[in-house]
């Protein structure tokens, strides 16, 4: 499991975070929700480590998460960014070994056993056709994906994204969500911070709804994807219908009904 506790955290002096509990437990996928500026990409650098709190504490297992080694951290957490500029000319296979780097032994290289593993998570993320390719001259989408391999290739019982899918096609979001639920499913513990509500209803068995820096509300899917809830979060008018297949709650925003930035 990891969980933050009272977490406070931020930058420069400048507390972001305030108070902030949640906890994943093995075999969830958890959804950070939240406007622009809430908080949830500061949660993610502090579930992952790299952010040291303020106060209160983030642990895995018991462990505080700061206190690791990194080498330690990379064995138990990946960590799927929003975005990375790689190495010009770096091949997407090299992008996606780098995630095998925390298990190598000391001044030794890749052995067969990691080539196994980075390819089956190119096969798993679609982008083994692209191995070959320099990671900077792929498209958005192609990068994100292979990003998503890398993590996949730690081999980590925690993953943590942040807006992984943004850049994606529908179908390719789809196919990344379905291979985290699976994962899940066989024992990964998940996070992943999205700003698309009705895919988190779709995947997430809980979410997290941050707002100015504190947790507003949380619980099941069921009992927090709300009418009330998201036009408290969002400041907007929105509907809540069932999904024709599934039943998971989906949100319809009505054009024209949002506050007024400030």
């Amino acid at each position: 499991m990891i969980a933050a506790e009272g977490l406070c955290a931020g930058y420069g002096g400048r507390t972001v975070l305030h108070g902030v509990d949640l906890a994943a437990a093995s075999g969830e996928l958890v959804g950070v929700l939240g406007p622009n500026g809430a908080g949830k990409t500061t949660l993610l650098l502090c579930l992952a480590g790299v952010l040291r709190p303020q106060a209160g504490s983030v642990r895995l297992d018991g462990d505080e998460m700061w206190r690791l080694a990194p080498h330690e951290r990379a064995r138990r957490v990946a960590v799927v960014p929003q975005s990375a500029e790689p190495a010009q000319g770096l091949r997407l296979l090299s992008l996606v070994l780098m995630g095998r780097m925390a298990r190598l032994p000391l001044l030794g290289g890749y052995g067969p056993e990691d080539y196994r593993v980075a390819l089956a998570a190119m096969q798993a993320a679609g982008v083994a056709h692209l191995a070959a390719r320099p990671a900077d001259e792929l498209s958005g989408g192609e990068r994100q994906r292979a990003l998503f391999a890398r993590a996949l290739c730690q081999e980590t019982p925690v993953l943590l994204l942040d807006e992984a899918s943004a850049g994606l096609d529908a179908a390719a979001r789809i196919r990344m969500h379905d291979l985290l639920a699976a994962r899940c499913r066989a024992g990964l513990t998940a996070v992943a911070v999205l700003h698309d509500l009705n895919l988190a209803a779709l995947y997430c068995s809980r979410l997290v709804f941050l707002k100015n820096g504190r947790v507003a509300h949380q619980g099941l899917t069921a009992d927090v994807f709300r009418r009330d809830i998201l036009m408290e979060i969002y400041e907007t008018d929105v509907d809540i219908v069932a999904h024709p297949r599934t039943g998971a709650p989906q949100a319809l925003f009505a054009p024209g009904a949002a506050s007024p930035a400030a």
